[in-house]
């Protein structure tokens, strides 16, 4: 399955969305943005999937992912069939403050939790019960009201107990806001043809820079060579095919742009450090 692009509506006179979501199963494809997203799971359980983080999900999951980091919460077939699905999600922009108000001493728990967001993260019991009224009152307040409520939401997640990350590795380029246009182009590209050969070419084209200079840009700013940044995009979409498909190994090489067997799974447990089927018998279950 393809991580699709998703642009996030947020209004310039406004700087936080939040959407009450209710509905028979959760119905967002696996898709990254480059907003940071907060989900609190209300009702419902199944897998969630956060980068290459597989993990089942049940009332009071708490997760901050962090922006162009793909995602997708996929509900259990007993629960969808039955019982709707309910959840409170929260968009931001990295500048929500419109100003450098996280650079501020006062704020630097609260800038650690959206640098470590690039990981993906997790809270424990006793975080998540303390702001879950905070979170389930944002839909019903606005403007300066919302802002406060918010900032508090983000304090009392940065000097948590426990924080968990979800990802051993940054997944996803962690961008400034110059930079994520332009990347975002080339990260939106690759996940629409990580099936196919991707040329170092067609990329700097899509960047409008010199292949030399493309490549020390994207070095630069997401701190991985683009050739190891592919290699990432499709072990997490073989991660996903393993789990979620009945395909063999093989034809999830194929499916994920390998011509070669044995190179994917040298890529696979090179990134993974678990053979493909060691993955899927360790993760697979029918939901």
């Amino acid at each position: 399955m393809k991580a699709k692009f998703e642009k996030i509506s947020i209004d310039e006179a406004s700087s936080i969305k939040v959407y009450d979501f209710q509905n028979t199963y959760f119905d967002a494809p696996w898709h990254f943005h480059p907003e940071y997203e907060l989900t609190l799971i209300l009702k419902s359980k199944g897998k969630r999937y956060v980068g290459n983080s597989i993990s089942g999900f049940s009332p009071g999951d708490l997760v901050l992912v962090g922006p162009n980091l793909p995602h997708i919460w996929k509900n259990s077939h007993a629960v969808s069939k039955s019982k709707r699905s309910h959840a409170i999600v929260i968009h931001f922009t990295e500048n929500f403050t419109n100003s450098n108000f996280f650079e501020y001493d006062e704020m630097r728990n609260v800038k650690g939790l959206l640098d470590d967001s690039k990981f993906g993260l997790t809270f424990d019991d006793a975080t998540v019960n303390e702001i879950k009224p905070l979170i389930k009152n944002l839909p019903s307040k606005s403007g300066f009201e919302m802002v406060l409520s918010f900032l508090e939401v983000l304090h009392k997640l940065s000097i948590s107990k426990k924080i968990t990350r979800l990802n051993r590795n940054n997944f996803l380029p962690n961008l400034d806001i110059n930079s994520s246009k332009r990347i975002n182009t080339v990260c939106e590209y690759i996940y629409s043809n990580y099936k196919n050969t991707i040329s170092l070419k067609k990329l700097a084209d899509l960047a409008g820079m010199t292949e030399n200079a493309f490549s020390r840009y994207f070095k630069n700013h997401v701190g991985i060579s683009i050739s190891k940044f592919i290699i990432q995009v499709r072990m997490n979409q073989a991660c996903f095919l393993l789990i979620e498909t009945d395909l063999t190994v093989a034809e999830i090489c194929y499916e994920c742009g390998y011509n070669s067997i044995s190179n994917f799974n040298k890529r696979f447990k090179g990134l993974i450090k678990l053979s493909p089927t060691s993955f899927r018998n360790k993760h697979y279950q029918k939901l």
